[in-house]
């Protein structure tokens, strides 16, 4: 099966499909070691089993978890206006930053703790 995209995808993702069509149990390709082969010059990703038991139905639905939802967002990612987008990326820097601050509090010992003094042990009287 021949993919062909607009961008290629990720070299995280085509390992993520790799992993999941051997972990369905996909019968490979006589003398083929992969399942995903890639062509960095036209954008293309091929896909190869041997037919057997209908795994078709089973690779597109590893398809539609695996590459379709990193795809989805980049195409809503670009049609989003800019204002918006700085929008976004500002409250993701906000949280980031909140959380970051929330982490060196926790790591910074309070100096608003008074120091207790040692209890003096009473000399018992001889």
């Amino acid at each position: 099966m021949k993919l062909d995209f607009a961008e290629q995808p990720s070299e995280e993702i085509l390992s993520n499909l790799e992993q999941a069509i051997r972990d369905a149990g996909v019968e490979p390709w006589p003398g083929s070691e992969f399942y995903v082969y890639e062509d960095a010059a036209s954008g293309s990703v091929y896909l190869v089993w041997q037919k057997g038991l209908a795994w078709l139905p089973i690779i597109i639905g590893i398809l539609a978890t695996v590459v379709l939802p990193p795809l989805l967002t980049a195409g809503i990612w670009l049609i989003l206006p800019d204002s918006l987008k700085s929008f976004i990326s500002g409250l993701i820097n906000l949280g980031v930053m909140m959380l970051m601050m929330w982490l060196v509090m926790k790591m910074i010992p309070s100096s608003s703790q008074e120091k207790e003094e040692p209890k003096q042990l009473k000399e018992e009287a001889e």
